[in-house]
């Protein structure tokens, strides 16, 4: 099989099932030989930060010599991204490879009338045959929808369970109130595995210290562990701060993605490697920590792409997420003059997101992403005008691209957030493919 063959088969199918359950999974992972099976797992969920998070931890566990495995959802650069190892992406064959068996398994499946495995599923399976296959002594699994009925929870025991934070997205799968949501989310906890979550809201809270209470697992607040936290840099390339988590304490430690809240997911981290040290028997450094921590990088996550004018990319892809990013950039923008595009999903809280760029002292303008779920530009635009605002109505990310470029004189800083779709176009037409590894 081609690896374009794969990535159309791939993407032929239906991207999620009608309900969020385990059995396709499972049955299709026994027919290849439950890959998963023997694999140490650091399982991580939540709202927003769980990338961020397994990119922290990965990098550390790589610093510290092991062989790692990373997966992660969605990709933002090339569809290989999702899939990673030791610091490199699945290659091309490899994925061809693995997808011609996962693909003959699912073949098999339907063959006897059981449903057929849906998109994530099969690349989902696909990482447990090259995780195995690369012989890697720990895999960084981020879920890909909810915890408790997703693809990756066919994970009986991992090491540890994260959960980086509860909030509003999804809901149609996952419910309407942040206690449904956590308790979906909390579906990755099990019996005996210790749990890291970093969750500020108290109901959410106590669905997740009820589901590990009777699953008898350790349960660590990163609000109640990491405290005297000093941020001593914050910039574009990174910030630098000291902080105690329990008994350690980390001195000038230097993170490469940028923004308050990467501070809050790197504390996150910090926790999980100091649990998986004490309670997990997994050796880890502290110059590996430290190391792990600065190597890491995220694509699309308040990344500057250049100086002059100063164009930032970020996938704000929900309310916090818009949140965060607008408290974040505010100081770097102060005086400036900035156009800030959005491109949104329409099953998203429209008016919190719009509500928080209309704060920004900035000239709006809105584009949308290429996705059937897409809130077209004028949608957005109505939005804003009940909002009490005014924003420019563009079309795709290439028009907002181009719209950017022609106006460029006139701007010190172009921003562009929203959907990661949205936000993936817009990287392409900066960089292009330059950073395929």
């Amino acid at each position: 099989m081609r690896y374009e063959d794969a990535l159309e088969q791939i993407h032929a199918r239906l991207r999620f099932g009608n309900k969020l359950t385990l059995t396709r999974i499972r049955e299709l992972l026994h027919l290849l030989g439950d890959p998963h099976g023997d694999l140490s797992v650091i399982h991580v969920a939540g709202t927003n930060g769980k990338g961020s998070v397994s990119k922290f931890v990965y990098h550390a566990l790589m610093a510290q010599g092991y062989h790692v495995g990373l997966y992660t959802s969605p990709y933002v650069e090339d569809f290989r991204e999702r899939i990673e190892c030791d610091g490199s992406w699945i290659s091309p064959q490899a994925l061809a490879d693995c997808t011609h068996r996962v693909l003959n398994a699912a073949s098999v499946m339907e063959s006897t009338g059981s449903d057929a495995p849906t998109e994530f599923e099969v690349v989902m399976a696909v990482a447990f045959l090259y995780f195995k296959e690369c012989a890697c002594d720990y895999v960084v699994l981020e879920v890909g929808l909810g915890g408790r009925g997703d693809a990756t929870n066919v994970i009986e025991s991992p090491l540890i369970s994260v959960i980086t934070s509860i909030s509003y997205d999804h809901m149609a799968y996952l419910g309407d109130t942040l206690s449904e949501i956590a308790a979906e989310k909390a579906g990755i906890i099990k019996a005996g595995c210790p749990v890291v979550c970093r969750v500020r809201d108290r109901s959410a809270l106590e669905v997740i210290k009820e589901k590990a209470r009777l699953c008898g697992s350790r349960l660590h607040d990163v609000l109640r562990e990491a405290t005297d936290l000093h941020i001593r840099e914050a910039t574009l390339t990174g910030s630098r701060f000291s902080l105690r988590m329990g008994e350690q304490v980390y001195r000038d430690v230097f993170i490469s993605l940028a923004g308050r809240y990467q501070i809050d997911n790197a504390s996150t981290a910090l926790c999980v490697l100091e649990v998986l040290r004490k309670e997990c028997g997994v050796a880890i450094g502290e110059k590996a920590v430290y190391e792990g921590l600065a190597a890491a990088r995220h694509a699309a996550r308040l990344e500057k792409i250049c100086d002059d004018p100063l164009i930032i990319i970020d996938g704000a892809h929900n309310a916090e997420g818009m949140e965060a990013f607008c408290q974040s950039i505010k100081p770097f923008i102060l005086g400036r003059k900035t156009l800030l595009t959005l491109g949104i999903l329409k099953d998203k809280e429209l008016e919190k997101m719009l509500g928080s760029a209309l704060a920004l002292d900035v000239d709006l303008a809105l584009s949308e992403p290429e996705n059937p779920r897409k809130a077209t530009a004028l949608e957005l635009s109505q939005v804003v005008t009940s909002l009490g605002g005014e924003a420019r109505i563009l079309g795709d990310a290439a028009h907002a691209w181009d719209y950017a470029m022609q106006h460029r004189e006139a701007y010190d800083c172009l921003l562009f957030t929203g959907s990661l779709y949205f936000v993936s176009m817009i990287r392409e037409h900066c960089i292009g493919g330059k950073e395929k590894k």
